[in-house]
C-alpha cells in the first residue's frame, strides 16, 4: 500500500520541528563556532606566508568569516541564556562606573567609524551581576554601533517614582538628510540577533526594556532595579524562600581576550584557562602585531607572555590605558623570574598558577570599583 511510506516520511519530516530551540542554538557554539575561528585561524596563517595579491584576497575572506562566527556566537548565547541555565548573582553594582568602563572601551571602536559615543552619566547603583550587566551594556553598544549612521547618545537618570536607573540608548539609523522620509528602514525593524540577545540579557538580569523606532531615530529604554528598592522589600514577610548568589558557568561569554604570545603551549593554557569560562581567544605574536589589533577596537582585555616585558609593552599599555584607564591588562610571569619592574596600570599573573589565578584577576579587573549611594526614597 503506496500511501504507508508516505505518511511515514512526512511524520519523520515534521518530528525535529518539535525539538527544544533552545536547546538549538545552545549547541551552536561547538558545531558551528569553533570550526569558523580554526578557519579564521588558518586563514590568518596562510595570508602571512603571502604576498602582494594572494594576501590581499585571502584578506578579504576574514570579514564574512568573522561575520559568521560572530553570528553564531551571538545564536549560541541567545540559546544559553534562554535555556534557563544561568541564574544571574544579585550584587550591588554601579552602573555609572560600568558604563564608563565600557564606553571607554568602545570610544575608539566608534571615532574609526567617524562616530561619537556621548556620554551623560548620573551615579546610580543597580542590583544584579557583574558579568551579565557587562554583558548587556557591551551587546548594546555591538547592536547601536551595527545599525547607527550618527553618533550614539546614551543617558543615565533615576526616575522619581518608582525609581529605577533608566539608561536611554539613542541614535539615527538613517542619514540626517534623509530623516524626514516616514518610510520605515526595512532592515532595521526586523529584530536581528543582537537585538534579541540585548533583550534576553536584559530580561534574565530583571531590567524592563522597551525600544522605540519613529522617524529614523531608534530609542532603546533600560529600566534597571534598584538595591535599596529591594532592601525594603526583603524586610517584608511574603512567604518567599531566599534565593541563592548567582551560578553562572559561563559568566564571559561572547566577551574577547588577546593573548599576545609567539608560544603556542602558552597560548593552549590561557586557551584552557578561559574558554571553559566563555572567553573568545584572539591570539598575535608580538606587542607590534598587538598594536595593529588594537587600532581599530579594543577587546575586553589583554593578556601579555611575560618575555616580552619591556619598553615596547609599557609604550603599548600607555597606548591602550590613554582610552580606556581601568582596561583589564595583564601579564603572565614566567616561573623562576627574577622580580620585574611592574608596569602601571597591568596586573601580574604567575604562569604556573594560571589556571587558578588569571581568571580571577580579569574578574577583577572587570568589576567596576564599588560606589556608595543616597538614594531618598
Amino acid at each position: 500500500m503506496p500511501a504507508q511510506p508516505r505518511a511515514a516520511t512526512a511524520s519523520s519530516a515534521e518530528a525535529p520541528v518539535s525539538m527544544d530551540l533552545t536547546a538549538v542554538l545552545a549547541r551552536l557554539g561547538p558545531e558551528l563556532v569553533q570550526p569558523l575561528q580554526t578557519a579564521l585561524d588558518r586563514l590568518k596563517s596562510l595570508q602571512a606566508g603571502c604576498d602582494g595579491d594572494i594576501a590581499a584576497a585571502l584578506a578579504s575572506l576574514r570579514e564574512p568569516l568573522r561575520r559568521a562566527r560572530d553570528g553564531a556566537v551571538v545564536a549560541h548565547q541567545i540559546g544559553r541564556l534562554a535555556a534557563g541555565r544561568v541564574r544571574p548573582a544579585q550584587d550591588r553594582l554601579a552602573l555609572n562606573l560600568a558604563l564608563e568602563q565600557i564606553s571607554s572601551q568602545r570610544r575608539r571602536e566608534a571615532a574609526i567609524r567617524g562616530l561619537q559615543l556621548r556620554v551623560n552619566l548620573h551615579a546610580a547603583e543597580v542590583q544584579g551581576d557583574s558579568a551579565l550587566l557587562g554583558s548587556l551594556l557591551n551587546n548594546l553598544l555591538d547592536w547601536a554601533l551595527a545599525h547607527t549612521r550618527s553618533s550614539i547618545d546614551l543617558d543615565l537618570s533615576l526616575t522619581p517614582w518608582p525609581v529605577r536607573a533608566r539608561l536611554r540608548c539613542r541614535f539615527a539609523v538613517r542619514d540626517l538628510d534623509q530623516l524626514h522620509q516616514t518610510q520605515p528602514q526595512e532592515s532595521f525593524t526586523q529584530q536581528g540577533l543582537n537585538w534579541l540577545l540585548v533583550q534576553h540579557t536584559a530580561v534574565l538580569m530583571g531590567v524592563d526594556i522597551r525600544r522605540e523606532d519613529e522617524s529614523g531615530v531608534c530609542v532603546a529604554q533600560l529600566d534597571f532595579p534598584v538595591p535599596r528598592l529591594h532592601e525594603v522589600l526583603e524586610q517584608l514577610d511574603l512567604g518567599q524562600a531566599p534565593v541563592d548568589r548567582g551560578h553562572n558557568t559561563q559568566p564571559f561569554a561572547g566577551w574577547q581576550v588577546l593573548v599576545v604570545s609567539a608560544r603556542e603551549p602558552l597560548q593552549s593554557v590561557v586557551r584552557n584557562a578561559l574558554e571553559p569560562i566563555g572567553w573568545a581567544l584572539e591570539s598575535v605574536d608580538s606587542i607590534d602585531a598587538a598594536f595593529q589589533f588594537c587600532l581599530e577596537r579594543l577587546p575586553q582585555a589583554i593578556v601579555v607572555d611575560g618575555l616580552l616585558h619591556g619598553p615596547d609593552l609599557e609604550q603599548f599599555s600607555c597606548h591602550v590605558r590613554a582610552d580606556a584607564p581601568r582596561f583589564a591588562f595583564i601579564e603572565l610571569v614566567p616561573p623562576q623570574t627574577p622580580a620585574l619592574q611592574g608596569i602601571v596600570g597591568i596586573g601580574l599573573c604567575r604562569e604556573d598558577q594560571l589556571s587558578q589565578q588569571l581568571p580571577l584577576l580579569l574578574r577583577r579587573a572587570l568589576t567596576p570599583a564599588s560606589q556608595e549611594l543616597t538614594l531618598r526614597l
